[in-house]
C-alpha cells in the first residue's frame, strides 16, 4: 500500500511539475541576443527537472543571467524543450524598442 501510495504521488507530482515548466516556457522573453531565450527558473526542483531533461534530449544547457533567477537558454534548446512539452515553437523576434524614445 505504501508503494502504491509514493507511485501516485511521484505521478502527481510529475505532473506538477511538467505544467509548471510548460508555464515557465510560455512565460519566457527573447534575450538580447538573436535566438536565445530568457527562463524565469525558480525553484531547486525545476531547475534540477530541467538539467535532467535537457541532458537526455542532448542539447546545450542554459547560461546563468546576473537577473535572480533568469536562465538564457539558446535557441536550440528552448525548442527542443517546447517539442517535448507539445508545444508549438516560437520564433526569435527583436525586442520591442522603447516607443517613448522616439
Amino acid at each position: 500500500m505504501v508503494s502504491k501510495a509514493i507511485a501516485r504521488y511521484k505521478v502527481g507530482l510529475d505532473a506538477h511539475v511538467d505544467a509548471i515548466l510548460t508555464q515557465l516556457l510560455e512565460e519566457a522573453t527573447f534575450d538580447s541576443t538573436p535566438n536565445w531565450f530568457r527562463v524565469r527558473v525558480p525553484s531547486e526542483l525545476a531547475h534540477e527537472r530541467l538539467d535532467n531533461l535537457i541532458e537526455v534530449l542532448s542539447v546545450p544547457g542554459p547560461v546563468a543571467s546576473q537577473i535572480g533567477t533568469i536562465y538564457r537558454f539558446p535557441g536550440s534548446t528552448y525548442h527542443a524543450l517546447w517539442k517535448h512539452y507539445g508545444l508549438a515553437a516560437r520564433k526569435w523576434q527583436e525586442p520591442p524598442t522603447n516607443v517613448l524614445a522616439a
